[in-house]
């Protein structure tokens, strides 16, 4: 019995040793595993950087960077001055840099230029973006998409060259006011070319007033989707495959601007691009006809940190966007709901929306459009005691 005792301690203790030991390799392995990641994360980063760093400093262009083209070393670059282009005052800026009004010294007609500072474009996915958004700009060319007149590489600086608009839909909003026709010449302005980049397996993702032009020479009292022009393709997207792929997939994150992103970017973990345009869209409507509610901005809010809220009070929104609220214009409410329908398997598409009845007027006869012309604001009031806000993001 003690011979027996003494070998059960001993496997006992031999169980524990083991075990320890299983422990510490575990923990070892664990420590290893973590290093591992760490120096492939690092190896990524390298591999990143050194693709920019080629990309900004060598004179030829990748095949993947082509529609930006090599690098020109002799481009003079200034506060003021940017090859033959005298710059003006700034029309805009976000983080990768500055847009602002630009004279071309020889022909002394006026341009916009982004301005993207390669300084900026730290990622390979930075840099492929860019190049993105530049293909789609060459390529996918459209009446209603602002025209690119050149690519300027320079040592500092990528400078992207457009005709020069008058003003954005937030601003001409504001100040001038859409009749109800002038709010369905807006919005065929910009379902044109929506749906010309939508066939094509491209996606915006970032449309919003301000990012909708009015050309430089349109009637203020006038406007039609002529002048119209759909502009900053920095977000855009593009399939692989086009002629394939049925959907544009991207990974659940809101890009795009609050108070029009679409709701499945926050709601899911991946989202269609022209399903995500088309509620944007729908916002853009709401917008300029309707106007925005406290509750529909207030939804918007807490989006990150209530993805169900948001859920709940855009649902409660749309709720109060009623027949019964508004029965003198069921196309309108129609073309919004087609839109902003939360179930993306009921979103209206591009190439519904632009035959929808609510625009079917506008594409008979320009004899319409003198008929219907006007820069009164478009003020529907509900028939309730339904609040309307004017107040815009």
């Amino acid at each position: 019995t003690q011979r027996n005792q003494r070998l059960v301690h001993s496997l006992h203790s031999e169980i524990v040793h083991y075990k320890r030991k299983l422990e510490e390799e575990c923990t070892r392995s664990l420590k290893l595993q973590g290093e591992l990641d760490m120096v492939r994360r690092d190896n990524q980063k390298c591999r990143e950087k050194m693709d920019v760093l080629i990309f900004q400093h060598t004179p030829t262009a990748s095949p993947e960077y082509y529609d930006i083209g090599p690098c020109n070393q002799k481009v003079v670059e200034s506060s003021d001055l940017v090859a033959d282009y005298e710059l003006g005052k700034i029309l805009g800026e976000g983080h990768y840099g500055k847009v602002a009004s630009a004279t071309d010294l020889s022909t002394k007609k006026k341009f916009a230029i982004k301005v993207i500072k390669k300084s900026k474009l730290v990622r390979s996915k930075d840099l492929q973006q860019v190049a993105l958004e530049v293909h789609v700009l060459k390529m996918y060319a459209h009446p209603n998409i602002v025209r690119l007149h050149e690519v300027i590489h320079a040592p500092e600086n990528i400078y992207l060259v457009t005709e020069l608009c008058s003003m954005d839909l937030h601003r001409y909003h504001n100040d001038v006011g859409l009749s109800e026709y002038g709010a369905q010449q807006v919005i065929l302005g910009v379902l044109k070319p929506l749906h010309h980049l939508h066939s094509h397996g491209i996606c915006h993702l970032d449309l919003k007033p301000e990012n909708i032009l009015l050309t430089a020479n349109f009637n203020v009292k006038n406007v039609t989707h002529h002048d119209v022009r759909l502009c900053d393709f920095g977000l855009v997207s593009m399939a692989k495959n086009p002629s394939q792929e049925k959907e544009i997939l991207r990974r659940g994150y809101a890009c795009g601007t609050p108070g029009f992103f679409a709701p499945e970017m926050v709601l899911k973990n991946s989202f269609e691009g022209r399903q995500a345009d088309m509620w944007s869209l729908g916002c853009i409507i709401l917008e300029i006809t309707l106007g925005f509610t406290q509750e529909w901005i207030d939804s918007y809010d807490c989006a990150d940190s209530d993805p169900l809220a948001f859920r709940r009070g855009i649902k409660k929104c749309l709720e109060e966007i009623a027949p019964k609220h508004y029965p003198r214009h069921a196309n309108l409410l129609s073309i919004i709901h087609g839109c902003l329908s939360i179930d993306t398997s009921k979103r209206i598409s591009s190439s519904d929306a632009i035959f929808h009845p609510w625009l079917r007027g506008i594409l008979r006869t320009e004899e319409g459009r003198q008929d219907g012309a006007g820069n009164a604001s478009f003020q529907i009031e509900p028939d309730t005691g339904v609040p309307k806000s004017s107040t815009l993001f």
